[in-house]
């Protein structure tokens, strides 16, 4: 979902209404082709492949927001300096889990969203788009 405003934070979704909503195969600024569009969300579910610790890393340009379930792993938001690399760690199982992922830009700045993992399986590296899923219960059989 892409909405149009000036937000010093990373605000509410649940109380804005969306200028554009749509699907792409993993979180990115690709869908930002107007100014205007400086707030992002994306929902869906990230594929673990064992279970582990996983490091989740975002790098954007001026504020983000990563939930796990409902826990936040990264809070890239408060006292943030844009172009700065932050992480959290989060112990997960093997499968699904489902993610919030809220992303902020300024206007008059290219977007950034640089969104990483790694684990002790898992070197660090760009989440691939087959990690990804929309709606676990139609693209997913356990």
């Amino acid at each position: 979902k892409a909405y149009k405003g000036n937000f010093q934070w990373v605000p509410d979704f649940a109380t804005l209404k969306p200028d554009k909503t749509g699907s792409i195969d993993r979180p990115n600024t690709a869908v930002i082709r107007d100014s205007d569009h400086n707030a992002l969300y994306f929902s869906g579910y990230i594929q673990v492949p064992v279970d582990g610790d996983y490091t989740f890393f975002l790098n954007t340009n001026h504020g983000a927001f990563l939930r796990i379930h409902n826990v936040t792993v990264i809070d890239e938001d408060f006292g943030y300096e844009g172009g700065a690399e932050r992480q959290g760690t989060i112990k997960l199982k093997a499968g699904l889990h489902p993610y919030r992922l809220y992303y902020t830009s300024t206007s008059g700045t290219k977007p950034l969203l640089d969104f990483k993992w790694s684990s002790s399986d898992i070197s660090k590296q760009t989440i691939p788009a087959s990690a990804f899923l929309r709606n676990a219960k139609t693209e997913h059989q356990d």
